[in-house]
């Protein structure tokens, strides 16, 4: 499902989509995507590092998580780290802008 390597990012979205086809696999990246914005703002308002550092391993916890309960598949960070952030935030903000219907019938999830 996942190539070794990929020209441009939207060569990779459709298969990322296709790598978290299951509605759960989705919902625990939510919730690490919510767990990191909620730990940034309290790191930005306390100033304890330890809170920036929970904010950055929050979304990766949830998600490979995911992979190991929900989809069982490999999580795609594995093979393209950037293309993955990338690809995590976009599912993310499509999801919270109700735009996330249509991009996974594309991929066709």
């Amino acid at each position: 499902m996942i190539k070794e390597s990929y020209a441009a990012f939207d060569d990779f979205w459709l298969d990322f989509l296709r790598a978290h086809s299951k509605p759960g696999t989705r919902a625990f990246h939510y919730a690490g995507m919510l767990a990191a914005i909620w730990l940034g703002v309290i790191f930005a308002l306390s100033g304890h590092v330890y809170q920036l550092v929970l904010a950055i391993l929050a979304p990766y916890v949830f998600g490979f998580a995911s992979h190991a309960l929900v989809e069982h598949n490999k999580p795609v960070s594995l093979k393209h780290p950037l293309y993955s952030v990338r690809g995590a935030i976009q599912m993310f903000v499509f999801w919270a802008t109700g735009r996330l219907g249509p991009e996974l019938a594309r991929a066709g999830v």
